[in-house]
């Protein structure tokens, strides 16, 4: 799973979803699968005669999960709205199954119907409604409609979110999303929003994404640059590689998961 996740955020979206396909056929069939040149035995990691339901649906959620989103990475949107109707993952809130059907129908060119099926769900979290209004300016931008009508919902939505470091990045990124939907005043007021987010949550992931945006950038004091160049220094992302004392305890514990794996393997082997 952790090897198809990386994939997606190296923006290999295609060969993720192919390897949790193979993943998810494996465990429900029972059958052996070679991942990057190793031999996965499935064979011999799920007893025949065990009761392997709860696993069998667990590979499944996370097929339709990572998988969506791997789809999604590779802007395969057809065939990843097949993949959510398939799995009766369309539900009324504004998750992942529904902003896909509703970014797919406005690629497909009815964004009629995109626009009343965001109107017709069922948002229960703040940030929902900040997505509604950047999938109602998505609509109107596939209709041909001026950004100039859609500014102030996009804007007020995104910035009346109510800051949650748990969702930090998630509700960045919402906001520059939004910034491609609104017109100029509207990206200034959402970038001076997000630029002072960011520089109180100090989140390095945020304040990478931040000055990597030249909407961003152009906004944000030299101090406030300062300080999102330190948070993304503190989270270790301009190293170019993990601090050696933590490479050292990742490899120590990847090693004792190869002996407790190859261990397990070995007694579940038949004699």
């Amino acid at each position: 799973m952790n090897l198809a996740r990386l994939l997606i955020r190296a923006g290999q979206g295609e060969e993720a979803y192919q390897l949790l396909a193979s993943l998810n056929h494996a465990i429900q069939d029972r059958t052996d699968i070679t991942v990057d040149g190793r031999l996965v035995p499935a064979r011999s990691l799920l007893a025949p005669h065990e009761d392997n339901r709860a696993l069998k649906q667990w590979m499944w959620s996370v097929l339709l999960g990572d998988g969506t989103r791997a789809l999604v990475a590779a802007e395969q949107w057809p065939k990843a709205r097949a993949h959510v109707r398939q799995a009766n993952g369309v539900g009324l809130r504004l998750l992942d199954g529904r902003q896909i059907e509703i970014v797919a129908a406005c690629l497909e060119g009815d964004p009629s119907t995109a626009r009343q099926t965001v109107l017709d769900s069922t948002p229960l979290e703040n940030w929902e409604e900040a997505v509604a209004a950047c999938l109602i300016a998505l609509c109107g931008h596939a209709a041909g409609e001026s950004p100039a009508g859609m500014t102030e919902q996009v804007t007020n939505a995104y910035i009346s979110l109510h800051p949650n470091p748990e969702l930090a990045v998630f509700q960045t990124r919402v906001g520059l999303t939004a910034l491609t939907l609104v017109n100029e005043q509207g990206r200034e007021r959402i970038a001076r929003h997000l630029v002072l987010n960011a520089v109180q949550g100090a989140d390095g992931y945020v304040a990478k994404d931040l000055v990597e945006d030249p909407t961003c950038t152009v906004v944000m004091t030299e101090r406030q640059h300062d300080s999102l160049i330190a948070s993304i220094a503190a989270a270790g992302l301009a190293t170019g590689r993990i601090p050696l004392h933590l490479e050292r305890l990742l490899l120590e514990a990847a090693d004792a998961a190869t002996t407790a794996i190859a261990t397990y393997v070995a007694v579940r082997q038949p004699s």
